[in-house]
């Protein structure tokens, strides 16, 4: 944890100072989410700097990881967007992760609704996105803006179908108002997923 503090102090500080000597460039603030103390001050030292986001892991579900509301509520309340930037796939939303033995996160891992072996349908960081939705996170957080890089499109018609199966609520509302994803266009079905999730 100390270790992790520090490391996120330092590449903050750091990429601050760049950016603010080549004002061409952007950064996002990196959060040690072993120490949610630790990640509050950082955001509020940062709150007025010009940042485009929060990077959070993108293979945890972190809505229902109790211990990262308050995060997610200072970004909501901030309107700081959260970044989940692609990682290399892990075959468990737990692939990176602080302490797995912790009492408290194995505990958690028994709630969460998902199968022992991941789907083509929902692995990895899509169980991120599904959890966003069934934790009813946009309701709570109605500020909550999240940005998904280098995941494309095509998973928005198959996550949606594989969460109406399950008979939970059609996402499409919530991605249409609360998702961000970056993209390129020559991929398949480009046009149609795009008008799908809809246009900003």
């Amino acid at each position: 944890k100390e270790l992790s503090v520090k490391a996120m102090q330092h590449y903050n500080r750091k990429m601050l100072e760049l950016c603010k000597k080549n004002p061409n460039f952007d950064f996002a603030i990196w959060l040690a989410m072993q120490d949610i103390d630790a990640c509050l001050a950082e955001l509020e030292k940062y709150a007025d700097e010009d940042f485009f986001g929060v990077i959070l892991d993108d293979g945890l579900p972190w809505a229902m990881i109790p211990s990262a509301f308050p995060v997610l509520k200072f970004c909501s309340d901030h309107k700081i967007p959260v970044y989940f930037h692609a990682n290399i796939s892990r075959a468990q939303p737990d692939g990176l992760v602080w302490d797995f033995d912790d009492p408290t996160y194995v505990k958690l891992k028994t709630k969460w609704p998902f199968p022992p072996e991941p789907t083509r349908e929902l692995d990895g960081w899509k169980i991120n996105i599904a959890t966003l939705i069934i934790e009813d996170i946009f309701n709570k957080l109605p500020g909550l803006r999240v940005v998904f890089a280098e995941k494309g499109l095509r998973w928005v018609p198959r996550v949606r179908e594989y969460m109406i199966s399950q008979g939970w609520r059609d996402p499409l509302p919530d991605f249409q108002k609360h998702f961000w994803v970056t993209t390129e266009c020559e991929e398949p079905d480009f046009i149609k997923n795009a008008n799908l999730l809809g246009w900003r």
